[in-house]
């Protein structure tokens, strides 16, 4: 399984690349006045504007510090049955890690807080947790972020 391991906090953790279409340097956003703290700005990608959430900030409720390590990853995340780019500020981004399915395992703890959390592997001595996006972005999360754009359809 491919896997982009990036830190929140002094923990790793890593997603699919599966719905990753680039991994870019953080560049500085335009924030909007009066949305969650979680939600880092958006800006222009291509010629279309896209939403940016700081993953740190979404979990532990602390800012990602921007470091050269700390990286944009753009996903391809499905909105009301439509394709959406959606960046993933996120700090400590060096790696691309290519892990068995076999290498990971259950933790057999969950949380209603953090549903997106799912099995852990150890790679390089370190524990890596994986998560998954679709459960890490609830539906309530998507309606904040999408909302702010939906009008200008």
């Amino acid at each position: 399984m491919l896997l982009v391991k990036f830190k929140i906090g002094d923990n790793y953790y890593a997603i699919n690349t599966d719905d990753v279409i680039e991994i870019i340097p953080a560049i500085p956003f335009r924030p909007i006045p009066g949305t969650p703290d979680f939600f880092a700005g958006i800006f222009d990608y291509h010629g279309q504007i896209v939403s940016v959430i700081d993953v740190s900030r979404l979990t532990i409720n602390t800012p990602s510090i921007l470091r050269l390590s700390t990286r944009i990853i753009l996903l391809d995340f499905p909105f009301k049955n439509k394709k959406t780019i959606l960046g993933l500020l996120a700090e400590d981004v060096t790696d691309v890690i290519d892990v068995e399915d076999s290498s990971f395992q259950n933790t057999g703890i969950s949380s209603e807080k953090a549903p997106f959390l799912t099995s852990v592997c150890k790679y390089e001595g370190k524990l890596v947790q994986l998560i998954q996006i679709e459960k890490l972005f609830s539906k309530e999360l998507q309606e904040k972020v999408f909302s702010l754009f939906d009008h200008a359809k």
